[in-house]
């Protein structure tokens, strides 16, 4: 008798159709198999019949809410069936059972996209993104799988286009006011900020990895008499000693 091992074992070497014939026929030994479900579903939707791998989804989500591989599955059916609303809605899901489910949320991102939301998408972007890249996928694309590269290179863009907007609103009147001239080394170090451009620091001691003015002066240690209270404070070294000592003995008992 088949096993869903079985299946998944023809799946990782690659022998995709022997591994769909024996999902198949656990399915109709066992019509609950939520794993069989969602491979037989998943089947369906490489022959574009959207209609019977949503139907499998939905028995699947309906079996094990909880499961957000399945909600997962069944955004991609909805969307590739054209139900927007339907997909955002099973993606949103995934994502909530799942935080770092970044490919859903990717999905999720690209959804919104279609969907005109441009103010959600490049945030869901930006999410899936880090996320990804955080767990060293989507760096490059060597690290990028091939069907996921024009959605995630859309990602970059836009996440770069939201960017360079919101900062323009934060610069541009600060131009007008002052003039392009007086505010340049705040645009570069917001060309910088969106990596539109490469800092140049005047000291490799210091290197600030937020947010990074040009034109200051390093400063990688800075002169004792900007502090003033440093020489009262060394001189009671010795008191506050004795203090730490008594709470840690008191602590102790």
């Amino acid at each position: 008798m088949s096993t869903t091992a079985e299946a998944k074992a023809l799946l990782r070497q690659g022998r995709v159709a022997e591994a769909e014939q024996l999902f198949d026929q656990i399915l109709q030994r066992s019509p609950d198999n939520v794993e069989a479900l969602n491979a037989v579903a998943l089947a369906s939707l490489r022959r574009a019949n959207s209609r019977r791998s949503i139907e499998l989804l939905d028995r699947a989500v309906a079996l094990l809410p909880g499961d957000a591989l399945s909600h997962y599955h069944l955004g991609r059916a909805r969307s590739l069936a054209g139900d927007l609303v339907g997909a955002l809605d099973s993606y949103a899901t995934a994502i909530r059972l799942l935080p770092d489910f970044h490919t859903a949320r990717l999905h999720y991102a690209e959804t919104l996209d279609r969907a005109g939301d441009m103010e959600r998408a490049p945030i869901q972007y930006l999410r899936a993104l880090q996320d990804a890249q955080q767990q060293g996928h989507w760096l490059d694309p060597a690290t990028t799988p091939r069907g996921l590269q024009p959605i995630v290179t859309r990602g970059v863009l836009l996440v770069r286009e939201a960017r360079r907007a919101m900062c323009a609103q934060l610069v541009e009147p600060l131009q007008a006011k002052f003039g392009a001239a007086a505010v340049e080394r705040v645009s570069e170090a917001v060309r910088i900020h969106i990596r539109e451009a490469a800092p140049e620091f005047p000291d490799p001691r210091q290197q600030p990895t937020f947010f990074y003015v040009p034109g200051l002066p390093a400063a990688p240690y800075l002169d004792r008499e900007m502090f003033p209270w440093v020489q009262a404070m060394e001189g009671s070294t010795a008191a506050i000693q004795d203090e730490l000592r008594r709470l840690l003995a008191g602590a102790s008992t």
